[in-house]
C-alpha cells in the first residue's frame, strides 16, 4: 500500500512547513506536503495519493478547490468556527483532527524490529502507590524510548484526575478492533492522550465494561500494538477484576508489585503467592520483583510533577537496575 499524503495549502509558508516538519517528526505513517498556491496542487505528481487537502479558508474560497478536488478537504480558519479548524491550535490537536479523515489502515515502519517490552503492575494490596509508580515509570523511559502506558484497574480515576472527559476509551478501541474498523490507526492517533511524554490510552469508565472483556481481546490488542506501533515499553497498570490477569502478567518481561509490610497486606501477598503456586505459575512468581515502596512526604496529585519528586528518584533507581544494568 502507498503511503498517504496530507496536503497543507496556506499563504504562509513558514507554517505549514513546520506542521510538516512536525508530522516527520513524529514519525506519523503518512506524508505531509505543502504549497503555497491551489494550482501547484493541482500539478502534483501524487495529486491521486492525496487522502486529504488541509486549506486555508480564503485559498478555498477563491479557487473554488471543492469543485475540482474529489477527496476530503478541511477547511482551516484563522477564528474558531464550528466546522472549521482553528489554525492557531497546538499541532498536535490539530493533526489529531486530520487523522481522522484518514480511512486506510497502514503499518508503521520501526527503526527496531524488536518486541515491544511490557511492564506489568499488580498488587493486591489497595492504596500502594501502584498507579503512581507506574505513570512515574512511564514519564521516565518516555524522555529516551517510546513508551505507552494502559491502566486496565476497574476505577482508574483518570477522567476526575486530570479534569479530562474522554468520549472514547478502551472499551471503543477494543470493539473497533475486534470489528476490524478501517483506519484503525489512525482513530486510535486521535484518542491517544500524553502525560509529559508517555503516551496513554484513555481507560475504561464502566466496570461492567471491562469485565465483558475477554482474555483474548487483550491479547489482540498486544498483538495490534506490536504490529502497527513504534512503541519500545507498554506499561499495564492492572486490576484484580480483569479477565485473564495471570496470563498477562505472564506475558509481561518485567512484573513489579508493590507491597507494604503491615499484617494485612502481607496476609495479601502471602494469598496471591499461594494463589500462584497452586495455578502453576511459580515461574511468574520467581520472575516477579516486589517493592516495599519507601514513605514519601509528599506524591503530587497532579501526574506531570511525578518526575520531579521524591518518588521519581527512587523509581529511576529501579529503570537503573531492571532495565540498563
Amino acid at each position: 500500500m502507498e503511503q498517504q499524503i496530507l496536503a497543507i495549502v496556506d499563504e504562509e509558508r513558514e507554517f505549514s512547513r513546520r506542521l510538516c516538519k512536525y508530522v516527520k517528526e513524529k514519525r506519523y505513517p503518512f506524508q505531509a506536503v505543502y504549497f503555497t498556491e491551489v494550482e501547484n496542487l493541482m500539478r502534483y505528481e501524487a495529486l491521486d495519493r492525496i487522502t486529504v487537502v488541509l486549506i486555508s479558508k480564503r485559498l478555498c474560497q477563491e479557487s473554488g478547490l471543492d469543485l475540482v478536488y474529489k477527496g476530503k478537504i478541511l477547511i482551516m480558519s484563522d477564528v474558531e468556527e464550528e466546522g472549521e479548524i482553528y489554525k492557531y491550535q497546538p499541532a498536535e490537536n490539530l493533526i489529531k483532527t486530520v487523522m481522522s479523515c484518514f480511512s486506510s489502515d497502514v503499518r508503521v515502519l520501526k527503526e527496531k524490529p524488536e518486541r515491544v517490552k511490557y511492564i506489568g503492575m499488580f498488587t493486591p494490596v489497595h492504596r500502594s502507590l501502584q498507579t503512581s509508580f507506574a505513570v512515574t515509570m512511564g514519564q521516565l523511559l518516555a524522555k529516551k524510548r517510546r513508551t505507552l502506558y494502559i491502566n486496565l484497574e476497574s476505577f482508574s480515576g483518570f477522567s476526575v484526575k486530570l479534569h479530562k472527559t474522554y468520549n472514547i476509551d478502551m472499551s471503543d478501541i477494543l470493539y473497533m478492533l475486534n470489528n476490524k474498523s478501517g483506519g484503525l490507526y489512525f482513530k486510535i492517533q486521535t484518542v491517544m492522550e500524553k502525560i509529559g511524554n508517555m503516551d496513554y490510552l484513555p481507560p475504561m469508565f464502566s466496570l461492567m465494561d471491562l469485565h465483558q472483556v475477554e482474555e483474548s481481546d487483550w491479547f489482540n490488542l498486544f498483538e495490534y500494538i506490536e504490529e502497527n506501533m513504534d512503541y519500545e515499553y507498554v506499561i499495564l497498570d492492572l486490576g484484580e477484576c480483569m479477565r485473564g490477569l495471570l496470563n498477562i502478567l505472564n506475558y509481561c518481561d518485567h512484573v513489579f508489585t508493590l507491597v507494604k509490610d503491615d499484617y494485612v497486606a502481607m496476609a495479601k501477598i502471602k494469598q496471591y503467592e499461594d494463589v500462584l503456586h497452586r495455578m502453576n505459575y511459580e515461574d511468574l512468581e520467581k520472575r516477579t520483583k516486589k517493592l516495599k515502596v519507601p514513605v514519601f512526604k509528599n506524591v503530587p496529585i497532579n501526574f506531570e510533577e511525578l518526575p520531579h519528586c521524591e518518588l521519581s528518584e527512587y523509581v529511576e533507581e529501579i529503570i537503573s537496575e531492571e532495565f540498563d544494568g
